[in-house]
């Protein structure tokens, strides 16, 4: 994908990641919250899964703009750090979408358990049983106890903050050298014409 609507596809694709990876990084922050981690899980994985697509087709769009604007030190330094940013968007989306599966598990395992008639002979469940569950009256079904089970969403959405974090700095590294290669060549072409024009006046002067 070279152009888009006639222009180069690279500065148009580079906002699907720009965007999307730290609203999933803010979604995966919310999920750590139980009261809403699934739906927040949900979208993360759904937010982080497209930014990771948006950043390969970024990529692969900058490599084909590579070889049509003027080679420079700082357009090599954007490109090499361009490469950096897949495999972090990669494992932040692998990361969420296991989280949200995690979330989505431990949901349904609860949902079943709050359908379960109690046992006939003890109130008291056995220790290697889950917790069991209470159903609020809006319908939110939460675990009592810390299981294994209802913990591991929670780990495993940790592990994908981190990941968002570091997916979303490396962002902000490319964007900025990005930008530094950008504005230089606007830069060189104000100097190179204020030089003309100074020098220029300079000779009427000598005149």
């Amino acid at each position: 994908m070279d152009t888009l609507f006639g222009l180069p596809a690279h500065p148009l694709l580079v906002h699907i990641p720009v965007v999307l990876i730290p609203t999933a990084l803010m979604a995966a922050v919310l999920a750590l919250w139980p009261r809403v981690r699934y739906a927040a899980a949900v979208t993360a994985a759904a937010f982080a899964l497209a930014g990771a697509v948006g950043a390969y087709l970024a990529i692969e769009a900058g490599e084909k703009l590579q070889e049509e604007v003027r080679e420079t030190e700082l357009v090599e330094e954007h490109a090499e750090q361009g490469d950096t940013v897949e495999l972090p968007a990669i494992a932040f989306a692998l990361l969420a979408l296991a989280g949200a599966a995690a979330a989505e598990t431990t949901r349904r395992r609860a949902l079943r358990s709050a359908g379960r008639p109690p046992a006939a002979e003890s109130t008291v469940p056995p220790a290697s049983e889950p917790a069991s569950p209470t159903v609020a009256t809006d319908g939110r079904v939460a675990l009592r106890g810390s299981g294994a089970a209802s913990w591991l969403p929670a780990i495993v959405l940790c592990a994908s903050v981190l990941a968002g974090a570091v997916a979303t700095y490396t962002l902000v590294e490319v964007g900025h050298s990005g930008a530094k290669a950008t504005w230089s060549d606007l830069d060189s072409a104000r100097s190179g014409s204020g030089g003309d024009g100074s020098e220029g006046q300079g000779d009427d002067d000598d005149d």
